[in-house]
């Protein structure tokens, strides 16, 4: 026969056990949170702004060199493809990002430009548009904020 004293002692114990991973795994969500409010940003997060007669979307692609980025234009889609391997400290690591977002109807097509900035965003801007844009298909190359062409 079992004791149900025991088994009283063991579920009071297994309930006090999942409360501590709870607590524990909070704290390290915390942690992580903290961690990224000091970085101020998290990978592959966009923005969006329009500006006076501009539409400028930013990517974060801090872990990625612009080498191992890929931005190509399908009618008013943008498509932004970023891939990275490599060995570190660690053992073997890769990274990859896609992120795809329309071009507003308003916005010039061919005044759509890449930067990769020093901050290790990807900006991509455009300006209204005066004539009909026809739709097109193209590798778009990203800058440095010299205008020296990265890829």
């Amino acid at each position: 026969m079992s004791n149900p004293t025991n088994a009283i002692n063991r579920s009071d114990h297994l309930d006090a056990l999942k409360r501590k991973s709870e607590r524990v795994l909070l704290e390290e969500i915390r942690a992580m949170e903290g961690i990224i409010k000091k970085l101020g940003r998290s990978e592959g997060e966009l923005s969006e702004t329009v500006e006076g007669n501009e539409f400028i979307k930013k990517i974060d692609v801090r872990f990625f060199n612009p080498k191992e980025i890929d931005v190509s234009l399908n009618g008013r889609e943008v498509t932004v493809v970023a891939d990275h391997e490599g060995n570190d400290k660690y053992g073997y690591k890769h990274r990859s990002l896609t992120r795809k977002f329309k071009i507003p109807e308003t916005m010039n097509l061919a005044s759509l430009h890449t930067t990769y900035t020093p901050d290790r965003f990807l900006k991509i801007k455009a300006t209204k548009f005066v004539k009909e844009d026809k739709a097109e298909s193209r590798k778009l190359t990203i800058y440095d904020t010299k205008g020296v062409a990265l890829k």
